[in-house]
């Protein structure tokens, strides 16, 4: 991990989500049936995969600079209406961050800021396995989460 970033890890992933998972986004429409968001789930879609950051996990510093070494924590939460299409999807995102999240680097633009800058993501390391939370308060919409540590460089 290099110096401050100019996104929240949250929306560094999602940003590398996206594209690496041809077919989510930021909409219901039928090109996007998984919407994608970042530290806010709105109430619709039904299906969704929203990331959030969690606690990171420091590992030390670099004696010489003082430069801090360590984890970003994020959390990936997965909203479906079938509890069978909702693991489904879980699993593939666990699998998708085992296999494909490699030195894959990503451009993020923060439509708010208007701020960009290209991260160098090495690793995503699950912490937890697909954990099922049930459904939903007050919906029959069911709940998993997959907790994990990103590590991250920004390049510019």
């Amino acid at each position: 991990m290099s110096g401050p970033l100019k996104h929240n890890p949250a929306q560094i992933l999602v940003a590398l989500l996206r594209a690496l998972t041809p077919g989510t986004g930021t909409g219901t429409s039928p090109e996007s049936p998984w919407a994608m968001f970042d530290s806010f789930e709105p109430s619709s879609p039904d299906n969704c995969i929203t990331v959030y950051d969690t606690t990171g996990r420091m590992q030390g510093r670099i004696q010489s600079t003082g430069e801090v070494q360590g984890f970003q924590g994020i959390q990936l939460r997965i909203r479906a209406t079938d509890s069978s299409l909702g693991y489904a999807k879980a699993q593939e995102l666990q699998t998708l961050l085992d296999e494909e999240v490699s030195y894959n680097e990503v451009t993020v633009e923060d439509s708010t800021s208007g701020s960009t800058a290209t991260y160098v993501v090495y690793a995503v390391t699950r912490t937890t396995d697909i954990i099922p939370l049930g459904t939903e308060p007050g919906t029959s919409r069911y709940l998993y989460t997959i907790n994990a540590v990103m590590s991250l460089r920004t390049v510019s």
